[in-house]
């Protein structure tokens, strides 16, 4: 999984957020619980509320997760 996820931020990076965000979906199919690709989908969503759920999603699944956090609280703004 850690592959594919790497491979999800490295097309984020380049600019190809389709890419991107298919790969998150295929981490998040077999892990729905991975924080991490729950933060990088969030970067990727269509929608503000979509972004909001998956930010949320992420802090349930890991509370402790900062970047989850900020991303969750900068929406509030």
């Amino acid at each position: 999984m850690a592959s594919l996820l790497q491979q999800g931020i490295s097309a984020f990076e380049k600019g190809d957020t389709e890419t991107a965000r298919k790969l998150f979906e295929q981490v998040l199919l077999a892990d729905d619980q991975n924080d991490r690709a729950l933060v990088w989908m969030s970067r990727v969503a269509r929608t503000p509320a979509e972004r909001k759920l998956l930010l949320e999603r992420a802090l349930k699944a890991n509370p402790a997760n900062a970047n989850a956090r900020a991303a969750l609280e900068s929406l509030k703004v």
